[in-house]
């Protein structure tokens, strides 16, 4: 997949990052900037050629590294997958609008076009159309921006590897500045080579090697900022390395600049990006870098001596490190808006993948030992191993059964039963069943069974079951203990515990304890616990809890004693209710609020923001009021006190209404009360009669403030056979009862309402 005049992408490259590095010579200038990129994938080249794997993976790459960390809003940063010809020139004329609408004389604007996909000599191949370096040149030529850099990764057909189309130059050497102007076409490869994407590193090379060094890797100065000429000779060296010994052969990526002015070309500034990783001093050797899915993000050579800033996105990444023939992998979590530093002391000693080679021992099908040191190498691969005592081999691939210590220095697959423990220091796709102790230091699959713990430091798919303790470095099965257990990282499907689980990174699934559930960030699923259950993060599902439930946010249900959390979309329900927000609802006993949505349905509400008035009425019972009125647009509380017109008798009243119906002038009101009535001189030796109320009113706004409100009520009244507390004379209405002591009557209400809050 050759690319004959395109040089179209390393001179819009220069450009770019002409471009970026106007972020601080722009302000001496008193100059701003806006910066526009259109950035293409296509998978699909037409017919009769291969169609790529990760052409789309590209674009998408470049145009992440864009947004976080060079400058280009996402709202102008376009992506087009797979585009035929007529969208393709839609979009690039639709740019051009935008760049000549935003081009004034105090404003500078820059335009950057990535490419990714087939091409031949001639043209770029999208599907069954081709669009011609002529008309794409023209194109961007048309472009009224200050500066154009075009970038091209393309391919034209592949076997093993994936062909991609310059001419052979070095890594060009160019200092520009801030008041740069023109041009600059950066290409993948040369006119009579082909560029080549890989299965391993699921990107093209040029593409994944220009996009990790423009994420930190090429800062040779080390100023946080990374040029264009750090970028392109970190891409170009990177790139001919790795396909020296491919069968496309080597690749060598090619450029052809035109541009004014002096100073540097910043591409990226690794302060913008989300999250920063700094590879410390003491680490060497070749470092690779996966995402939680796994995803190669980065590959880079590291001196000793000399730390290295990454600008990533927030998340939990895989970190290997290979150097002297050693293999070493850590797990770290990145965090918006801080820097992590990354040492050689978080890393671990893993194993390398197993392979035959010629000369290496064949397995024994049988072996019985009574004790062999634990610190001893023997070069050893059993099928069957009995021992007594102790046992130390290099693997084990069928059952492996003692009393003792079972050591292995690198794989088991099969089944190890010891009476003390078993010892793995690769890994292990195995039944391992100790009295003791399990541990493996690489990734684990099967079962582990325990008297005392588990622990696998890498990932575990499968189940752990221990008396005291489990550790996984990753958990993707279910963990089982009396007293803990506890993922370094994410954790999916089940924690079950008597103890406490805690869940370093995201939990998915179900932890279940008596003491303690702790996910320190997202929970998809639920947390189960008599005493208290912890999400740092967000939840979606559901917390209950005899005790306490905190989240930072949840989306689903809290059930607890006590309910703690900023944000629910959802409900929280239990005696004690907080939240920031509700966009849902809160039922409890004692229920506190900055905002409610819906309803908060307990004995005592305060919602900070929600509204609150004094009323005061009478009742034709001959019993007048004055209380407190306090809830949200459509459901309020109310809280009052209350005597008769002859002062003998007095009350306290509690109650729970809704907003039918509001209007400027006039509002529509359903209440249910329920007072506690009592007899002045004998309130401290008497139990109180019940006096309910169902009441419905009408209120007329006389300001924005006072109101003036009456309507009708039904009332039940039972003083419990207190003969110190009859039953009310209503000044109006119907009164009648079926024994002494009970009565129920319609009757009415009026008085005024005031807004306080």
């Amino acid at each position: 997949m050759k690319i004959n005049n395109l040089k179209i992408a390393l001179i819009l490259m220069a450009a770019l990052v002409m471009g970026f590095s106007n972020l601080e010579g722009e302000e001496n200038h008193h100059l701003s900037l806006k910066r526009y990129a259109l950035v293409v994938g296509a998978n699909d080249g037409g017919k009769n050629r291969v169609k790529l794997q990760y052409a789309v993976n590209d674009a998408e790459s470049m145009k992440s590294v864009l947004h976080e960390m060079g400058g280009v809003d996402s709202k102008d940063c376009q992506l087009l997958v797979d585009p035929d010809r007529a969208i393709f020139f839609k979009e690039i004329k639709k740019m051009e609008h935008q760049i000549q609408k935003a081009k004034t004389a105090n404003q500078k604007v820059e335009f950057l076009f990535y490419y990714s996909g087939h091409s031949d000599e001639k043209n770029l191949m999208i599907g069954k159309e081709k669009i011609s370096y002529k008309d794409l040149k023209s194109a961007i030529e048309r472009m009224d921006a200050d500066l154009k850099i075009a970038i091209l990764d393309s391919c034209a057909s592949g076997a093993f590897t994936r062909l991609k189309g310059g001419k052979k130059k070095p890594a060009f050497q160019v200092d520009t500045s801030h008041d740069m102007r023109g041009y600059a076409f950066l290409t993948s490869s040369s006119i009579d080579e082909a560029s080549q994407e890989s299965d391993r590193l699921q990107a093209s090379f040029f593409t994944h090697f220009l996009t990790t060094g423009l994420r930190g890797a090429a800062d040779i100065s080390q100023d946080g900022r990374v040029t264009l000429n750090e970028a392109y000779h970190y891409a170009f060296n990177e790139t001919l390395t790795q396909t020296q010994t491919s069968l496309s052969g080597p690749q060598h990526p090619n450029y052809d600049i035109a541009m004014t002015g002096t100073g540097d070309v910043i591409m990226t500034d690794i302060r913008q990006s989300s999250a920063v990783l700094t590879i410390g001093k003491d680490i060497s050797g070749r470092v690779f870098i996966h995402n939680q899915k796994n995803v190669l993000v980065a590959e880079l050579i590291k001196s000793f001596g000399q730390s290295i800033d990454l600008g990533l996105a927030e998340g939990t990444y895989r970190i290997i490190n290979i150097r002297d023939e050693n293999i070493y992998e850590s797990r770290i979590k990145l965090v918006s808006g801080k820097t992590t530093e990354l040492n050689d002391q978080q890393f671990s000693l893993t194993t390398k993948e197993h392979t035959t080679a010629r000369g290496e021992p064949k397995s024994q099908t049988f072996h019985f030992s009574i004790y062999t040191p634990p610190h001893s190498k023997p070069d050893k691969i059993y099928d069957f191993n009995l021992f007594l005592f102790s046992s130390n081999c290099r693997s084990v691939k069928g059952l492996s059964l003692g009393l003792g210590f079972n050591f292995i220095g690198e794989d088991a697959s099969g089944a190890l039963f010891s009476g003390i423990g078993n010892f793995i220091g690769g890994n292990s796709s195995s039944l391992q069943a100790a009295g003791i102790a399990n541990q493996v230091k690489g990734h684990g699959s099967g079962v582990q069974l325990a008297g005392i713990l588990n622990s696998v430091s890498q990932d575990m798919t499968g189940a752990q079951a221990a008396i005291f303790y489990n550790y996984a470095g990753l958990l993707q099965g279910a963990q089982f203990s009396m007293l803990m257990n506890y993922v370094l990282n994410d954790s999916k499907y089940a924690q079950l515990a008597l103890g406490a689980n805690l869940a370093n990174g995201k939990a998915q699934g179900v932890q279940a304890a008596i003491a303690f559930n702790m996910a320190y960030e997202n929970l998809s699923g639920a947390q189960l616990v008599v005493g208290a259950n912890v999400a740092a993060d967000q939840v979606k599902g559901a917390q209950l809890a005899v005790g306490a439930n905190a989240a930072k946010n949840i989306t689903g249900a809290q059930i607890g004693m006590i309910n703690l959390t900023r944000k629910i979309t959802g409900m929280q329900i239990g005696v004690f209710n907080f939240g920031e927000q509700i966009d849902g609802g809160q039922i409890g006993v004692f229920n506190i609020a900055k905002s409610v949505k819906h309803a908060s349905l307990g004995i005592f509400n305060f919602i900070w923001d929600g509204k609150t008035y004094l009323n005061l009425w009478g009742e034709s019972t001959g019993y007048t009021s004055f209380g407190l009125k306090h809830g949200t647009d459509k459901f309020y509380n109310l809280y009052y006190i209350g005597a008769d017109i002859d002062w003998d008798q007095s009350l306290i009243g509690w109650g729970y209404g809704v907003n039918l119906y509001s209007h400027k002038r006039i509002f529509l009101n359903a209440d249910i009360t329920a007072k506690a009535v009592f007899n002045r001189r004998k309130m401290l030796n008497e139990n109180p009669a019940l006096l309910a109320s169902t009441r419905f009113s009408v209120g007329l706004n006389l300001t924005q403030r006072l109101s003036l409100v009456g309507g009708l009520s039904y009332n039940y009244f039972n003083n419990f056979d207190n003969e110190y507390i009859p039953a009310p004379d209503p000044l109006l209405g119907y009164i009648s009862g079926d024994q002494e002591g009970i009565k129920h009557w319609v009757g009415f209400n009026l008085g005024l309402q005031f807004k306080l809050f």
